[in-house]
């Protein structure tokens, strides 16, 4: 060690250690201390202290290397819910598979279909950050497969309403409004609203609602 002359060399490509008490650098010695150079080289663990090993490591999550296996033992623990012995699949988990579900619908009614939720969701949405992601998204090939999915899964009546509704808006025949007729808002899409059915002769029987507005009159027609 050199205090006076600047920082030690590495021993073998010589160069300069951010350590007063290094001799070698990451690299290098990583290349000594393979093979036979390591201090470990041709030892191999007793039976007994792998069995010591696998008592300290059992019920951890952790995985550890035990010779040529990969051994992980877990605890088997009681549900929270209902109070049977399962085996977890991780250390954190408190419910069985079939409890969880459970679990996960009770908090999306909670709080991922509550009011706030909702009204923080219709927030974002109008984001530009929000419509960037929306673009990206139906721009992937996952995104046109559902919505091929879900075009062929509609009545034929109401995919030939939106075909000669869209048809009557390009030949000038229906006029499309800027604004909501509930809300009178203009930020969210506007969308034709089939309000007397799907029938040949109500294809252009349509009123302009916004997306949300829309959405709660289909919900008043389902619950008739």
């Amino acid at each position: 060690m050199n205090y006076k002359g600047g920082k030690p060399h590495c021993l073998n490509c010589n160069k300069i250690l951010a350590s007063y008490y290094s001799k070698r650098c990451k690299s290098c010695n990583g290349k000594f201390k393979s093979g036979k150079n390591h201090p470990n080289y041709g030892k191999h663990h007793s039976p007994e202290i792998i069995e010591k090993i696998k008592q300290a490591i059992k019920g951890k999550s952790a995985r550890y290397w035990l010779g040529k296996k990969r051994i992980m033992v877990m605890k088997k623990k009681l549900c929270c819910l209902c109070r049977e012995i399962y085996q977890p699949r991780n250390g954190a988990s408190g419910y069985c598979d079939s409890c969880r579900i459970i679990k996960r619908k009770e908090w999306n009614k909670k709080y991922h279909d509550s009011p706030r939720a909702k009204e923080k969701r219709k927030y974002y949405n109008r984001t530009e950050k929000a419509k960037q992601r929306f673009k990206r998204f139906r721009s992937k090939p996952q995104y046109r497969i559902y919505a091929r999915n879900r075009y062929h899964s509609q009545p034929e009546n109401k995919r030939k309403a939106q075909y000669y509704m869209s048809n009557a808006i390009r030949d000038k025949r229906l006029i499309k409004t800027k604004s909501c007729l509930l809300c009178g808002g203009n930020e969210v899409r506007i969308e034709g609203h089939h309000y007397k059915g799907y029938d040949p002769e109500n294809w252009l029987n349509v009123i302009w609602l916004d997306v949300p507005c829309h959405k709660k009159a289909h919900e008043v027609v389902m619950l008739r």
